[in-house]
């Protein structure tokens, strides 16, 4: 299944066609590939689009209150594009590289709690390589040998016996940009955040409410 939602692409295929970039997957499970583009925020330069792809596992199992929705295995790829680069170049002209960090890559689901989840660790990932145009930046670094913690979802008691869906969708992704030159010298760190606000998100995937 592929389909159009917004500035997403989705797709849903049954995990024996996966391939090896997600991993093994968990039994009974269907795997999720979504690309999102949004135009981000980045302080003291202004907007730019940035391509988000998030990969992972969803549970095939009607969820309930014993039978949670999960997302496993997940993974995600920021594409460092020409313009990208061009972008920090209108500010810092000697930009060559840059390396990422993440603060946060959220999702949020409808008809289910918590409405809002952090897919990353406690303790984050750290910064990524200094990756040039042309190159993705992949969290965790090391996937899909590692990858975003299991994230569960249990479906409100009101939504049960409807035949209801609860909708997992991206949310607000924020962190760093660190720029560097083409002597691989630092020379700038820049804020970002890319969000659609509340019920502007596209859709990932849908888990089918018992």
């Amino acid at each position: 299944m592929r389909a159009k939602d917004g500035n997403a692409t989705y797709s849903a295929v049954e995990f024996s066609a996966a391939g090896p970039s997600l991993g093994s997957p968990p039994f009974n499970s269907t795997a999720v590939v979504s690309a999102y583009k949004p135009r981000c925020s980045f302080v003291g330069i202004g907007k730019q689009p940035f391509e988000i792809t998030l990969g992972g596992f969803k549970s095939n199992k009607l969820i309930s209150t014993s039978t949670p929705a999960v997302f496993s295995l997940g993974q995600s790829n920021f594409w460092i594009s020409q313009g990208l680069i061009s972008f920090f170049q209108t500010k810092y002209p000697s930009t060559n590289k840059v390396s990422l960090t993440l603060s946060a890559f959220n999702v949020s689901i409808s008809n289910a709690t918590p409405s809002i989840k952090n897919l990353l660790p406690s303790g984050g990932y750290a910064a990524s390589s200094a990756l040039g145009a042309g190159s993705f930046a992949t969290f965790p670094s090391a996937a899909p040998s590692t990858t975003y913690p299991s994230a569960t979802f249990t479906p409100l008691a009101s939504s049960i016996g409807k035949g209801q869906s609860a909708v997992l969708s991206f949310d607000n992704v924020a962190g760093s940009v660190k720029l560097f030159n083409f002597n691989s010298a630092a020379i700038a760190t820049v804020s970002f955040s890319c969000s659609e606000g509340a019920g502007n998100f596209p859709a990932i995937i849908p888990f089918q409410i018992a």
